[in-house]
């Protein structure tokens, strides 16, 4: 029989607690890869915090103090890697803007019995977007196509939202593989002011769904932020080598 031992957890060092307990808060680790952090004010205002987390009564300021320091240092060096991949990716970008949609959320029983007509009046539509969900579908379609699929799919429409614009995003094939570019997008546009009601991603496509009146607006915000980094990139061709 197995000692009850290897079924406890292993408990974690001052190092890993500090590390996680960093992770959380975003708003931390923006700052400490600005170089904007008194290690000796944040260790000991996450003091408590790692005292709890590790089960230990007293807990010594200065072992916490050298994991933020040695975590931050690994912090640094992971994102500037990382940011310089996403600007390259938005760099090397381009963007569509779809005036005038309309997204439909329809049960997906619904959808899938009618999946056939659906797609048969969607494919002369100048903008189309099929997204499932656990229970239901999500269609995002230009709004002059939109009557013919809101008829076939009549009461199993859940909700619906007009005068929607889709921006498009077409990036490198190094999207799907870099965290974070949809994270700048979504922040800058949050900045903004600006709400995204729907995103979708497909392969090397972002489809952001805005309200028609910030549509411009959004659009101007992402295009000025990519012309920027054109500009200023040091690398812009597809040779361009991370490490």
């Amino acid at each position: 029989m197995e000692s009850a031992s290897m079924h406890m957890r292993r408990k974690e060092s001052i190092a890993e607690v500090v590390r996680r307990i960093i992770a959380s808060h975003p708003s931390i680790v923006d700052c400490i890869c600005l170089n904007i952090v008194n290690f000796s004010a944040l260790s000991r205002s996450i003091m408590e915090e790692v005292r709890k987390a590790s089960n230990l009564e007293k807990t010594d300021e200065s072992a916490v103090k050298m994991a933020v320091i040695r975590f931050s240092e690994t912090l640094k060096r992971r994102r500037t890697l990382n940011e310089r991949m996403v600007r390259y990716i938005l760099a090397n970008s381009s963007m569509r803007l779809e005036m005038d949609v309309t997204v439909i959320t329809a049960e997906r029983e619904v959808v899938l019995r009618n999946v056939n007509e659906i797609m048969e009046k969607a494919a002369s539509a100048r903008f189309f977007q099929l997204t499932q969900g656990t229970r239901t579908f999500t269609l995002a379609i230009a709004r002059e196509a939109s009557s013919n699929v809101i008829n076939i799919l009549s009461r199993g429409i859940t909700y619906r939202m007009d005068d929607q614009a889709a921006i498009i995003l077409v990036s490198p094939e190094e999207i799907i593989n870099t965290p974070g570019v949809v994270s700048y997008i979504t922040s800058i546009l949050a900045w903004n002011g600006i709400n995204i009601s729907q995103i979708i991603s497909c392969h090397t496509d972002t489809i952001l769904i805005v309200s028609k009146d910030d549509a411009i607006r959004a659009y101007n915000v992402l295009d000025e932020i990519i012309l920027r980094l054109r500009s200023g990139q040091i690398v812009t061709n597809r040779t361009f080598d991370p490490s």
